[in-house]
Order: structure tokens, then sequence, then C-alpha cells
């Protein structure tokens, strides 16, 4: 009957809401009933039934049951069926979506986007890494060469819109997890490169949000700092070449991943942010506003929900280095911006 209601043309914004809480509700409540609750959403998501304007709503009701259930420590089996049931045919659904998605229902888009990928944070995250293993080579195969691209068609402009999807799905993996990549410097740089260069705000962001994930749990020291200095170069260069924010934005990054592992790296960036904001730029109050990223909260990348690597006093060492160093130029400088 709540389906049935779900699938009528004239069903009103509230109404819908009302009813799918109560499906939610269900949903949890017991074992037996999640699956037909989920699978009977999905279905009416991905087949069309449910008007377009309400498609949002039930992908968030989704996304809350889904994180209502995997809390649980024996959601393993769980989660290995709702990649099945809930989150590849969401996936698949989006994408088709974005391929017709006109420029005036982009935001539209952006949410359901969004509200998929977090609940691709919530499945994946719980998955062994074997099986993050195996899920990622389709995720590589549809979206890494709208991740790496540097210019644009119509087409992958389109794909680009989804790239929160691949990101998700990176930065949820366990840090022992192997990507589908032959040559895990150069795909990092290439994908510096394509974002500092990129138009599209959605794939600079996914790629310095994978960035970030990649670096922070690569638990070699040496290894960690080569791949630091590799994107690191790329920043430099488009420094050199163009007033884009970008290089900016991709050093608060670097810092939150490096900070968080007590890699001294990190306080580079952190220091260079600190000079740009000193001295007058057109990118002062972004270096400013970024630190935010540093130490703020995020969806998934370089969370502990995500298995991202966090030192002991990683937090109180960033306070007692950097504030100094903020205090001091605070009562130095005479220009009040």
């Amino acid at each position: 009957m709540f389906f049935a209601a779900l699938r009528g043309n004239m069903v009103a914004a509230h109404k819908v809401s009302r009813l799918l809480n109560a499906l939610g509700a269900l949903g949890v409540s017991a074992p037996k009933v999640l699956t037909p609750v989920l699978a009977g959403l999905v279905a009416l998501i991905v087949s069309g039934d449910l008007a377009p304007p309400h498609c949002l709503a039930a992908t968030s009701t989704i996304r809350k049951m889904v994180e209502t259930v995997v809390v649980s420590k024996d959601s393993l089996d769980l989660c290995s069926e709702l990649i099945g049931l809930v989150v590849s045919p969401l996936s698949d659904w989006v994408y088709s979506l974005a391929e017709k998605t006109a420029a005036a229902d982009e935001h539209a888009l952006s949410l359901l986007v969004l509200e998929i990928a977090r609940t691709t944070v919530s499945v994946f995250s719980k998955l062994e890494a074997a099986k993050q293993e195996q899920h990622l080579v389709d995720l590589f195969a549809r979206y890494q060469a709208v991740a790496l691209q540097t210019g644009s068609s119509p087409a992958t402009s389109a794909l680009c819109r989804l790239l929160p999807l691949f990101s998700a799905a990176i930065c949820s993996c366990w840090p022992q997890t192997k990507l589908p990549i032959d040559n895990l410097g150069a795909f990092l740089e290439s994908l510096a490169a394509a974002c500092l260069a990129t138009d599209s705000i959605t794939q600079r962001d996914a790629g310095f949000e994978i960035i970030a994930s990649v670096i922070n749990k690569t638990g070699d020291a040496k290894s960690r700092g080569e791949l630091t200095q590799i994107i690191l170069r790329q920043a430099e260069l488009s420094d050199l070449n163009s007033q884009s924010v970008s290089p900016v934005l991709l050093r608060h990054w670097m810092a939150r991943a490096l900070v968080s592992c007590n890699d001294k790296n990190g306080y580079d960036c952190v220091h260079w942010l600190l000079n740009l904001i000193s001295r007058p730029s057109v990118h002062s109050v972004a270096a400013a506003e970024g630190f935010s990223t540093i130490l703020g909260e995020h969806d998934w990348s370089v969370t502990a929900a995500t298995h991202a690597v966090f030192r002991i006093l990683s937090k109180q060492r960033f306070y007692a280095t950097v504030v100094p160093s903020i205090t001091a130029k605070f009562q130095s400088t005479t220009d009040d911006q």
C-alpha cells in the first residue's frame, strides 16, 4: 500500500515525506523487513515510477536506513548484500541520469549524487579489503578516465558530476586495500595535474579528496614523502602558470592528510599557507578560510569512519606548532584585512 501510494503522480510532498518516514521506520525495525523495503524503494527510483521531485527524499531515506543498520558489528555480510541491493543499482541509475540532465538541473543531480555517495561510504567502509578491491575494478573502469581528463566534452562534463561516487569509494578503503592501478605515483601525478587544470569544481574537489586519502593511508614514511613531493611539484607548476585558487586548495588537502599522521611535510604546507596569508595576495582569504579543511569535518576524506590514519596528539601538536605563528603574524601586521 505504501509503495502504491508513492507511485501516484499527484502525491503531495508532505505526504511523500510521511510515507517515506514510515517505510524507513518499518525497514529498520526487523532484519526480515529491511531487504524488501530497501529493494522496493530502489525499484521505485530506478524504474521512474517515483516522480522526479521525490527521488531525493527517497534516496535520503535509503541512506538513513543504511546508516542505521550497518552500525552493528555483525553487519559485514549485510554490507556485501547492500552493494548489490542498493549501491550498484542507484549508482547505475544516477550514471544514466547524468547523461540526460540539463544544465538547469545540475544542482538537483548533485544533491542526488551526494546522498548516494554517503550511502556508498556507509556500506563500502565496512567491507573487507579484498571485497573493496573487487568493486574498485569496475569503479576505476567507469570513472578513472573522467577523473584524469584535462579537456572537456559534453559527455565527460556530465560524468564529472558523478565523481563524488568515485571519491567516496576510494576514500572509504582500508589502508591495506590496493587500488587497481600499476603505478600509484603516476596516477596521483596525473590526477593532481587534471584537477589543477580543470574548470569543474566537482572534478577538482573529488580529485583532491582522493589524493588526500591515499597520501594519508600510505603507511611507509619514505613512500608517503615521495608521493607528497610528486603532488606538491604539480602545485608549484600550477602556481607559475595560473592565478587559480586550486593550488592553494590542494595544499589545504595535503595538510589535512599529513598533519593527521604527524608528517612534517604537512607543516611545510601549513607554513606555506601562513606566508600567503601574511602578504598581499588575491588568495590570502582563501588560504585562511581553508584551515577549516585542514581541521574540520568531512563526509568521507581523511575521517576516522573511513579508516584514515590519525596519530596520537596530532591536533594538539598542530595547535602547539601553528597557533604561536598565527599569533605573531597577527600582532605584527599593519593590514586590517
